[in-house]
């Protein structure tokens, strides 16, 4: 079994990186059509998250930063570096089905992302501002 050489992980995670970041100019677009009057309006614009299917009333304030982070866009970054990863993986001698890789990637981006979430839920309910 040959191993996959951090290099080409690493170019293929940058790339997705681009490509979402391209993507995160959508809300920006969308703030231009909407009733934005102040900077704070911005700021709490949720349209393509969790915490604003289910609304800001109805949740607790320490669980607001896992639902904002729970986005459409973690969605279609998680699926396109999932993407990336299976294909490199096809270019390699062992080849992984779809749902090994997308396990793959949930455990480690996915336990980096819980990590961050539960920093932030820890400085909320201290009271720090985040």
């Amino acid at each position: 079994m040959r191993k996959l050489p951090f290099r080409r992980l690493f170019g293929r995670v940058m790339q997705v990186l681009g490509i979402t970041a391209v993507l995160r100019l959508l809300p920006t677009a969308v703030l231009l059509f909407k009733d934005v009057r102040v900077l704070e309006d911005a700021l709490y614009s949720d349209w393509y998250s969790l915490l604003g299917v289910l609304g800001r009333d109805t949740v607790p304030e320490w669980l607001h930063a896992p639902l904002l982070g729970l986005n459409l866009f973690h969605l279609i970054f998680v699926l396109l570096l999932t993407l990336a990863v299976w294909l490199l993986r096809q270019d390699s001698t062992t080849t992984w089905r779809w749902g090994r890789t997308l396990r793959f990637v949930l455990a480690t981006y996915g336990s980096g992302i819980l990590l961050w979430w539960l920093v932030l839920v820890f400085l909320q309910v201290n009271g720090a501002t985040v």
